[in-house]
């Protein structure tokens, strides 16, 4: 597999600047957090680098394939992204009028491999504990199920890189650390992962690299284990919040 790159040079809608100057590059084999407070720009980062979203200028690069955004047009490219790049969303976006059988079938949308995507499938089926759920629409599924699924799904096609918003989302404790075993065996195949969360533990679990956003621009970035010696108060006070330190501070002063 091949190093990935974005540069995401500007993002706007409807004449607002949402994000300036984001970048993103991981390895094959690493995961790249991305992390801030809500509305700093992470969804835009992960939406515009997976080729979701339209930004205005900036590109995204795997191996050899080039992906650039030119006024706001995504410039014609021979290879296509999907599912080489691949997203799971911070809402499980499951097609309502499939079962979770037919969600899980995302691979035949591509003209993959028939054997590999079952087999993919099925794997994540076991993992996941969907057996009960394949004949049920997503209507019947409860949050946290849903999640599930939508994880199921993204993962199970052959993807480089992985694009997760919010993975752990409604997931219980047994299964946010069934999905960081899957990511795990992910990476060691040679996968990136690029996530956003507000779970400390997910990313130290799952993190090499961090990218910290304020205001739809970066503050800081550097390696998942240097974020307990952050260098600027900002990341020192936003991760003290998201660890439970400041908290464990507070509690501790209170006692």
């Amino acid at each position: 597999m091949s190093g990935f790159t974005a540069q995401i040079e500007c993002v706007t809608r409807s004449g607002t600047v949402l994000a300036q100057d984001l970048s993103v590059s991981a390895a094959a084999g690493e995961a790249v957090a991305v992390i801030g407070s809500n509305g700093a720009g992470k969804s835009v980062l992960l939406r515009a680098s997976a080729l979701l979203d339209l930004a205005d200028s900036g590109n995204v690069q795997l191996g050899a394939s080039r992906w650039d955004f030119v006024s706001g047009v995504l410039q014609p490219c021979e290879t296509p992204p999907w599912p080489t790049l691949t997203m799971a969303l911070q809402t499980p976006g499951l097609w309502p009028h499939l079962t979770v059988r037919q969600n899980l079938e995302a691979w035949k949308r591509f003209g993959l491999d028939r054997r590999k995507g079952r087999l993919a499938a099925d794997y994540l089926v076991d993992r996941f504990n969907l057996k009960p759920l394949l004949e049920k629409r997503p209507s019947h599924l409860s949050g946290g199920e849903a999640q599930r699924v939508a994880l199921a799904r993204t993962l199970s096609l052959p993807c480089e890189v992985a694009f997760l918003d919010e993975p752990n989302n409604a997931l219980d404790v047994e299964y946010a650390q069934i999905l960081i075993e899957i990511l795990r065996d992910f990476k060691r195949m040679g996968g990136i992962v690029i996530l956003a969360s507000h779970s400390a533990g997910l990313v130290k679990a799952i993190g090499d690299t961090f990218v910290f956003l304020k205001n739809g621009r970066i503050k800081e970035r550097g390696r998942v284990p240097d974020l307990d010696a952050a260098s600027t108060q900002d990341l020192r006070v936003f991760w003290g919040l998201m660890s439970g330190q400041v908290i464990q501070a507070v509690q501790a002063e209170t006692q």
